[in-house]
């Protein structure tokens, strides 16, 4: 089973990360890897029933809010011999005057680059109020990471930052890239594939685990 067939629903990441992280694992400074605009992926599936109707709170601006989402591990569905980096625990989008951070937090360390015949592809999906959907997706390979936007106008290069920590993923999204800051609703995902010489193993998990959140959220507010 490829990575793209059953990761898709979601955008990619920026990690701000809530008390439950590890502080060590900022992914600015030594250590960190990023990927700017190098496209690479597609299949990103924008996927839940409830991506209809109206996003994000009239009472707050977006570009001076922070919404977080936490879970607890052991919700990842997983078959085989998964590793245990796909299985996201934390999510914080935080507004700027000039782009949404979105840092995702993980189980387990994700690494700067997949063991040999493996993938990952974490994904994060925006739909706004007016129904438009845009796509982040991040895929890495043993070649290293690399990213790529999807929209209804197709693909492109993603202009924001992406950068990989250590239990943690970041990715910096223009207000440009959505029109200006508004409110959105969002979901992200997280998946991967095991070397198919060893078997069918995989592991996909999203945050929230069900349908999409809404950005800016009074009541998630870290």
């Amino acid at each position: 089973m490829k990575t793209r067939s059953i990761a898709g629903w979601i955008l990619v990441v920026s990690v701000a990360c809530t008390s439950g992280s590890d502080s060590s694992s900022e992914p600015q400074g030594s250590g960190a890897t990023s990927a700017t605009g190098s496209p690479s992926g597609d299949g990103a599936r924008d996927g839940s029933e409830d991506d209809g109707g109206t996003g994000g709170s009239d009472d707050l601006a977006p570009e001076r809010s922070a919404t977080a989402v936490t879970e607890r591990p052991g919700d990842a569905t997983s078959s085989g011999d998964v590793e245990g980096y796909p299985e996201l625990t934390e999510a914080t989008l935080t507004g700027s005057e000039q782009a949404v951070s979105v840092d995702l937090g993980f189980a387990a360390e994700v690494p700067q680059r997949t063991p040999s015949a493996t993938q990952m592809l974490i994904a994060l999906s925006i739909i706004d109020r007016e129904g438009a959907r845009y796509v982040l997706n991040a895929m890495g390979t043993e070649e290293g990471w690399s990213t790529v936007v999807l929209t209804s106008e197709g693909r492109a290069e993603f202009p924001g930052d992406f950068a990989i920590g250590r239990r943690t993923v970041r990715a910096v999204v223009p207000w440009s890239e959505l029109g200006g800051p508004r409110p959105f609703r969002w979901i992200a995902s997280a998946s991967w594939t095991g070397d198919p010489s060893k078997g069918t193993s995989y592991a996909f998990d999203s945050i929230p685990n069900r349908g999409f959140a809404l950005f800016p959220d009074p009541e998630k507010s870290p």
